[in-house]
């Protein structure tokens, strides 16, 4: 045999064969041939399932493969190739034990945007939904239906702040909200705007300094922000360090409506913060970039309370682990980097105790993104100096399961 068809067999055939041996092994078929040919099959579903998740979608210029979900069938999923190691058992572990959450599997949606505060929640309130249907269920939710719960609520945040400044101010803010979005637009930037055509919050108040500076003589409200700036030093508020995070709340402090220790500064980049997050939640490719745990509490309780569940079913969501924060309250699992062994061991417990309650499931705050906790495995080794391995089954882009 020449080298060159060796390499081939022993590079190429010789891994998928000794895997599907593997597994013979343990099943021992009746029909070893017949066995042998359906897990061929099942490798080739599998590469090409590989092949369209990791594909670019066509008709966009960037690429949207981290932003949102093949077009696979959502029932096309595997569970033995997910959820077990490798997609078999085998005999090289002392212990193995998996659980998986069926409704789940049943109830997620596509991720079709930068979304996933929507696709999750979506997924998840279909996964509680009764009769197991999923997705199939008559009050199912997709991504859309939660993106115009966040449309509503932010858009409620942006006139009861606008309507709270304006009454602090002694007039409306029109002129100046149109001169601030002017100044930008000219400058080729947009409130919801990403990277260089974004806005920062420093800029937001340059903005507003440049516009009030020209202000018409007869403008009450940017009088008085002109008043509130002569007594502010701005090479102070300079190294005051930035920060985007809304609290678990989503409300940014607390304003004084006597007026006497308003913070001007910080409540203007609130307003128009506020409406870059409208911006982009309300494109045709919507993000919720901008809402966190405090957008996703509210949103389960508003879509809990206008749709007709049936009797005797309510849906909720509360935090259940994380650091200790100020006003976080508590929380079932408190995590911090001081954690001992003995101490994960006990978190894990917890959280597969959570796991597997009935009529509950949890969303995952990875960096960045929220994804379904599908499944949890863990196994150990046969020896005593083996290492214990604990996973959690959900999706580092998009919501399809596919990352332990």
């Amino acid at each position: 045999m020449e080298e060159r068809a060796r390499e081939y067999l022993s590079e190429t055939v010789e891994p998928i064969l000794r895997l599907v041996l593997q597994k013979m092994a343990v099943d021992r078929p009746h029909s070893p041939h017949r066995y042998i040919v359906e897990q061929l099959q099942q490798q080739k579903r599998i590469e090409a399932r590989a092949q369209a998740r990791d594909a670019p979608v066509e008709g966009r210029e960037e690429d949207v493969r981290e932003e949102r979900d093949s077009l696979v069938d959502e029932d096309d999923v595997d569970l033995h190739a997910l959820l077990l190691p490798h997609g078999y058992l085998t005999m090289d572990r002392g212990k193995f034990g998996v659980h998986y959450n069926a409704d789940l599997f049943k109830g997620w949606v596509r991720q079709t945007s930068p979304a996933c505060a929507a696709a999750a929640v979506a997924g998840a309130w279909n996964g509680l939904l009764p009769d197991a249907k999923g997705r199939r269920h008559e009050l199912a939710l997709g991504q859309a239906d939660v993106v115009q719960v966040y449309q509503s609520m932010i858009e409620e945040q942006i006139v009861g702040l606008t309507a709270r400044l304006e009454r602090l101010l002694g007039g409306p803010l029109d002129a100046l909200i149109a001169g601030v979005v002017e100044q930008f637009t000219i400058q080729g930037k947009t409130l919801g705007g990403k990277g260089e055509v974004g806005v920062k919050r420093s800029e937001m108040i340059k903005a507003v300094r440049y516009v009030v500076d020209g202000r018409p003589q007869d403008d009450s409200a940017m009088q008085s922000i002109a008043e509130y700036f002569q007594g502010v030093d701005m090479d102070a508020e300079k190294n005051v360090k930035e920060d985007d995070r809304e609290d678990e709340a989503g409300d940014f402090g607390d304003v004084d409506d006597t007026g006497s220790e308003v913070d001007y500064s910080k409540e203007l980049k609130t307003l128009f913060h506020k409406m870059g997050a409208l911006e982009k939640i309300s494109r045709s490719n919507p993000s919720t970039a901008d809402f966190g745990n405090w957008a996703i509490l509210q949103a389960v309780a508003r879509l809990s309370a206008a749709r007709e569940l049936p009797k005797g079913i309510g849906i909720s969501a509360s935090i259940i682990a994380g650091k200790k924060l100020k006003g976080r309250g508590q929380l079932e699992i408190v995590v911090s980097y001081k954690d001992t062994e003995e101490i994960k061991s006990q978190q894990w417990s917890k959280l597969r105790e959570l796991f597997t309650q009935e009529n509950a499931v949890l969303l995952f705050h990875l960096r960045n993104h929220y994804a379904l906790v599908y499944a949890l495995r863990e196994w150990a080794g046969k020896g005593p100096g083996d290492l214990l391995t604990r996973q959690i089954l959900t999706s580092r882009r998009g919501q399809r399961p596919s990352t332990w």
